[in-house]
């Protein structure tokens, strides 16, 4: 009889056998001495493969991957991304700084040569799995783990950011706006919604914890970012800037609630107060200048139908927001816009005073050309009301002020007036 063929299954299990008998009794030294010649054989093996080789054999390697984890259960799945885990903190703890730069570089290189040729449907596939992975990693991970990673990001962002040209900056800038914009135009109203939800609670989770230190240093780091963003913009972008911003708040008070709408505003008084009180006299010079002349350019290329909507529009904020206030804020309002317009006041000149009562009186005279007798009676009612709950609360010495500078400001007044201003006075005076 012809002998019977061994079977080479047989020999490679009896080969694989003796191989991990062997690999158990080794050292460590010969442990790592195996893998190092095993990794340079497969360095002297990539290199001098072709392109389509290596197509091949990545091709190949993903197949097997994919085949292997689509058979692994959730334990054997767990199991090998904790091995991938230690495995990679192992390897780059004992990696140089060198070694490090090399392998951040390839993996840059390998990503860019990965996407640019990569179909639309393929990259929002690997966007959605990255945002799945994510999902699924960061509902796992326990607190210390989450300001671990959050502290590695920074260090990283840090580091990575200081070493670059201002021409990466800005391209890292420019690509990070485009991406922005292609993600927010793809999402639904429910994703944006929960999008400014979850950053809301992150910042107000952040800005708890932070120090006065830390957040001193914040508030620096945003204006001047804020200043150098705003120097390089042009017209164009600056009133596309603007627009956006009034579209974004117009549609954010629109769907905030009567308790939301109290508790932004008491918030907004609070960090105004909190901002004024530390700043000095040139800082307040410059914001109050800075606003004037914001809003002297603002207004001047306002139409006349914008400019009645403004008006109506603080009108009727002023009115809410007069009703709603007690006798103690109404009291420390008027006191704060009394001092405001005597320290306004004591420092203008003769020209900027003249110019400030002729605006004056140009508009409180379209003012009253455009209100109705009610709207008269009831504006001399709430004067006269005013001035008497004013005058009884004054003392002898402030009423003796008060009638010293009245006489004052008629004597100054009447110096300039023309013959014709003269007598509608005194007919007015008579009439009434």
């Amino acid at each position: 009889m012809p002998r019977r063929k061994k079977s080479g299954l047989s020999q490679y299990s009896r080969a694989s056998k003796r191989q991990r008998q062997v690999r158990s009794q080794e050292t460590e030294e010969e442990h790592e001495a195996r893998l190092a010649a095993r990794r340079e054989y497969y360095a002297e093996l990539v290199s001098s493969e072709t392109a389509s080789q290596r197509e091949e054999r990545l091709a190949t390697v993903r197949e097997q991957v994919a085949g292997s984890r689509a058979s692994e259960t959730m334990n054997q799945h767990e199991a090998r991304l904790t091995a991938d885990r230690e495995r990679h903190v192992v390897s780059r703890e004992s990696e140089s700084f060198t070694q490090r730069e090399e392998r951040l570089t390839a993996d840059r290189e390998r990503h860019i040569v990965s996407r640019e040729s990569e179909s639309l449907t393929q990259r929002e596939e690997r966007l959605s799995t990255d945002r799945e992975r994510h999902a699924t990693s960061r509902e796992s991970e326990s607190f210390t783990q989450r300001e671990e990673r959050l502290t590695a990001d920074r260090e990283r962002h840090i580091v990575s950011r200081e070493s670059e040209s201002l021409t990466q900056r800005e391209e890292r800038l420019t690509a990070d706006r485009e991406r922005h914009i292609v993600s927010r135009e793809s999402e639904s109203f429910t994703q944006r919604e929960e999008r400014l939800s979850t950053d809301r609670e992150r910042h107000a989770t952040s800005r708890e914890s932070e120090s006065f230190t830390q957040r001193e240093e914040r508030l620096t780091a945003d204006r001047e970012r804020h200043i150098v963003s705003r120097e390089s913009e042009s017209l164009t972008q600056r009133e596309e800037r603007l627009t956006a911003d009034r579209e974004r708040h117009i549609v954010s008070r629109e769907s905030e609630s009567f308790t939301q709408r109290e508790e932004r505003l008491s918030t907004d008084r609070e960090r105004h107060a909190t901002s004024r009180e530390s700043e000095s006299f040139t800082q307040r010079e410059e914001r109050l200048t800075a606003d004037r002349e914001r809003h002297i350019v603002s207004r001047e290329s306002e139409s006349l139908t914008q400019r009645e909507e403004r008006l109506t529009a603080d009108r009727e904020r002023h009115i809410v927001s007069r009703e709603s206030e007690s006798f103690t804020q109404r009291e420390e309002r008027l006191s704060t816009d009394r001092e405001r317009h005597a320290t306004s006041r004591e420092s203008e000149s003769f020209t900027q005073r003249e110019e400030r009562l002729t605006a004056d009186r140009e508009r409180h005279a379209t003012s009253r050309e455009s209100e109705t007798f009610t709207q008269r009676e009831d504006r001399l009612s709430a004067d006269r009301s005013r001035r008497a709950i004013s005058r009884s609360l004054e003392t002898d010495e402030e009423r003796s002020s008060r009638l010293s500078a009245d006489r004052h400001r008629h004597e100054i007044s009447r110096m300039f007036e023309s013959d014709e201003q003269h007598d509608l006075r005194l007919s007015a005076a008579r009439s009434n």
